[in-house]
């Protein structure tokens, strides 16, 4: 979600501490919206490869 409303200069510049970007108010709303979610929902494992993709196999 984070950067669905912001870009990356932004990040950098402005939004570049947790507590920034919680105080954000583009943020708010998905704020509320998460925070009544199971936390299964969010609380994924750490898995390999990036965003939790294995690797192609060769």
């Amino acid at each position: 979600m984070i950067h669905r409303l912001f870009d990356e200069k932004r990040l950098a510049r402005e939004l570049n501490t947790a507590e920034a970007l919680r105080a954000a108010p583009e943020m708010q709303g998905f704020l509320r919206w998460i925070t009544k979610r199971p936390p299964e929902l969010v609380d994924w494992p750490e898995l390999p490869g990036r965003h939790g993709r294995s690797r192609r196999r060769r």
